[in-house]
């Protein structure tokens, strides 16, 4: 299996931000956002969460994905990582930080979307053994057929669940459409002449039934 490189490191944050105190700095927005996943998270709700978060340039994205990434593992503790945060190119996941959808999920770049081999899945179902919670940033860059992807993915992943979407996995997925497009594939939103694997992830992201508005810039 090819290497993650720099995953490891990517996903650390700074200690400051494990401050407890800082959850007041948040707007009611934000906060709306943060509670929702740290009180699922707390409270091991059975319930899958699969949440929008839309928020246009300067409104705090960034700043409420570090803050929660690191609350949920100051939560858990000694019981591993609960949490990863991942985008659909380099330049947004190191805004987070995080590390890419492809690079994280072995998704094609190029190529036709196949299963990974028995030996390549293990070592995957080790790496995400803990994890509760995906972050995905820039859902603008990414496209339907990518979600269909990651929920194929993740369905391999988590065999215990994979009739559930995205294997059970809770989601995250954070963005603004008003900025740049996946390039080549058709946006989340689009609803018109897809076919195949577009409207499996046009079905996909139907399922996301909770989305948080946030309105305040921050600048």
């Amino acid at each position: 299996m090819q290497a993650l490189p720099g995953t490891t490191q990517r996903r650390i944050l700074p200690l400051r931000w494990n401050s407890w105190k800082l959850a007041i700095s948040l707007n009611r927005d934000q906060r709306l956002v943060y509670d929702t996943a740290m009180n699922h998270f707390l409270n091991q709700e059975p319930s899958q969460l699969l949440l929008h978060v839309d928020g246009a340039g300067g409104t705090g994205k960034s700043y409420l994905i570090n803050l929660l990434s690191a609350h949920l593992q100051a939560a858990a503790g000694r019981r591993g990582t609960p949490v990863w945060r991942a985008a659909p190119t380099g330049v947004a996941g190191n805004q987070i930080p995080g590390t890419t959808l492809h690079s994280l999920l072995h998704l094609p770049i190029n190529k036709a979307f196949m299963p990974l081999s028995a030996i390549d899945n293990a070592q995957l179902q080790k790496k995400l053994k803990d994890i509760k919670y995906l972050i995905i940033n820039e859902r603008s860059m990414l496209g339907l057929r990518q979600l269909s992807w990651i929920d194929d993915r993740l369905r391999d992943v988590f065999q215990n669940r994979n009739e559930d979407f995205f294997g059970g996995l809770n989601i995250l997925l954070i963005g603004d459409f008003f900025q740049l497009h996946p390039v080549l594939l058709k946006p989340l939103y689009y609803d018109k002449d897809i076919q195949g694997v577009e409207i499996k992830g046009r079905n996909v992201y139907r399922r996301f039934d909770k989305t948080v508005f946030l309105k305040v810039v921050q600048r």
